[in-house]
Formats: C-alpha cells, sequence, structure tokens
C-alpha cells in the first residue's frame, strides 16, 4: 500500500487516530459512502479489507449499495477491495476517485491465482 508515500507527497490528507466506538462509527460511516462509489462504478458485490486495523467488510447490492461490517475472512478472498482508512477517507471526501486511487496504489484488489 502506498498511502503513507501519498500522505507524505501531500495528495491525501492523513487522518486522526481513533479507537473505539469512535473509530468504528467513522469507518463504518465511510464504508457506507463507499458503497454508493462503487455502486457508481458498476462494482459487483465483493469483499473489503481495511488493512491498517484488519476489518472484514462485504459490499453487497440489494435495493440499494450497502456494506456488512465485521464479516470475518471469507472463504473466498478473490476480488477482494484491499485499502486502508486512509485512503478509504480520500475517496468518500473526494480528493481522489476511485480509478486514481487504483492508479495510484492506494486500492489493491486481490485476484486470486
Amino acid at each position: 500500500m502506498n498511502t503513507v508515500y501519498r500522505q507524505n507527497q501531500g495528495q491525501i490528507s492523513s487522518i486522526k487516530p481513533l479507537e473505539g466506538t469512535a473509530g468504528y462509527q467513522r469507518v463504518s460511516w465511510w464504508l457506507q459512502l463507499f458503497a454508493t462509489q462503487l455502486q457508481d462504478h458498476t462494482i459487483e458485490p465483493t469483499p473489503i479489507l481495511i488493512v491498517d486495523i484488519a476489518m472484514w467488510a462485504q459490499y453487497q447490492l440489494d435495493s440499494r449499495p450497502n456494506v456488512i461490517l465485521d464479516t470475518g475472512r471469507p472463504d473466498d478472498v478473490s476480488n477482494t477491495i484491499i485499502l486502508t482508512q486512509a485512503a478509504l477517507n480520500a475517496i468518500v471526501q473526494r480528493q481522489i476517485s476511485f480509478s486514481q486511487a487504483a492508479k495510484l496504489g492506494l486500492i489493491d484488489i486481490y485476484k486470486a491465482p
């Protein structure tokens, strides 16, 4: 992940570390916003890993985009979106687009062998 490098270059903002309930609520909110952006990019339902806090979530499409939190590691990790909290924040705050984040190495998509 290139998060620290991109923060040092001023391409994305650093975030204030939050622990406990406050940190969980913040990342939960960001993931719900992220789900809307994933739908805009026609991303199929897929696992998401917030790597710096080891949080697994599942993006899904029902009547609206949704993210189920704390799902644990799925059996099939193909196409898992891997990113940090700072990258997630930069995307949902529209500092960078989903596509730019992928090009800058802020998002990784795990491809199973």
